[in-house]
């Protein structure tokens, strides 16, 4: 399956108003669901100022307060109205204005509008939380909670076993100025600028080197300090420091980690041609997107349902424009 949203989903076809929440409880609560500000991209006279993956889609929100999505549509993610794959980005039905922020997670994308509502369209079997795996947040003290599916220990509590109900994530070494569950790992940025990472880890995902799973927070090596975000993909995690840098590591397949190669790298490795920063970033299904400083979106690679939203069906193992 693939990754998932700290919140819960009630999607169909087209937009939905599934509840209504505080704006600052669904950024807080929700792995890559808070606003970038700044310079943003252009996509067809709009300008986007932040970017959100799911498996195989991805989404971006103009500075308009409007959603354009592409890539996979078959279960209605792209909230067009039809299933239909596009390779250019496309409006969301009734979200032209007045969204604060998105998500979007396994087959699903969620709005939270201006006035608070939760918005969400997509797959609904279940009525998800992603993929129904794993969900963590931060909290304001800086404690990290974590609840679901604990196989490799990604819920950080030092053991394999499920929980029901968020329970603490022991070992930080600092207080967590932000969280990021991938499929089968998380991810953290301390307040100390510190990565640490900790679950699955046989595609390299926590970035230690090695492809020994941890039950515990462990460092990134070289990131132990100067990290301003970090962002989760099922089997990849990037992270962004303080020099303008955007570094991925994880599985390569198919250019997912945006370095001109492909493979697996399980220590962090430079993204090409991103060098002074990035305003949003998130990972799908081995694929990644960003807003880089310029305000660009870029996204690299695999490209088989138009997930790049560059025109094109073709993978990419560096950064390429979205249109």
């Amino acid at each position: 399956m693939r990754k998932l949203l700290a919140i819960t989903w009630a999607a169909a076809m087209g937009v939905s108003t599934v509840g209504v929440v505080s704006t600052a409880q669904a950024t807080a609560s929700s792995a890559g669901l808070a606003s970038a500000s700044g310079q943003v991209s252009t996509y067809a006279g709009h300008r986007f100022r932040q970017i959100a993956t799911g498996g195989s889609h991805a989404c971006g929100l103009t500075t308009a307060g409007g959603v354009y999505c592409w890539g996979a549509g078959f279960a209605g993610q792209l909230g067009n109205g039809g299933t239909a794959d596009s390779s250019v980005p496309t409006p969301v039905r009734g979200l032209s204005g007045g969204v604060a922020a998105l998500g979007a997670g396994g087959n699903t994308s969620c709005a939270v509008t201006t006035a608070g509502a939760l918005k969400c369209w997509g797959y609904n079997n279940l009525g998800q939380v992603g993929d129904g795996r794993h969900t963590c947040i931060a909290l304001t003290t800086g404690a990290v909670r974590c609840w679901g599916v604990n196989e490799y220990g990604q819920l950080g509590d030092g053991t394999e076993t499920d929980r029901l109900t968020p329970t603490r994530v022991t070992g930080l070494p600092s207080p967590v100025a932000g969280v990021a569950p991938g499929n089968d790992h998380t991810c953290a940025r301390t307040t100390s600028g510190t990565a640490v990472c900790w679950g699955a880890n046989y595609s390299g995902q926590l970035g230690d080197g090695t492809y020994v799973e941890h039950y515990a927070p462990a460092p990134v090596p070289g990131l132990t300090r100067g990290v301003v975000d970090i962002r989760a993909g099922n089997f990849t995690t990037c992270a962004e420091t303080a020099d303008g840098r955007l570094q991925c590591w994880g599985d390569d397949s198919y250019g997912a980690l945006g370095n001109g190669a492909a493979g697996g790298w399980s220590r962090p490795s430079q993204v090409v041609g991103i060098t002074a920063g990035v305003l949003s970033i998130d990972g799908g299904y081995l694929f990644t997107c960003a807003v880089d400083s310029s305000g660009v979106g870029k996204c690299w690679g695999l490209n088989d349902n138009g997930e790049l939203g560059n025109g094109s069906m073709q993978d990419s193992t560096v950064p390429v424009t979205v249109r």
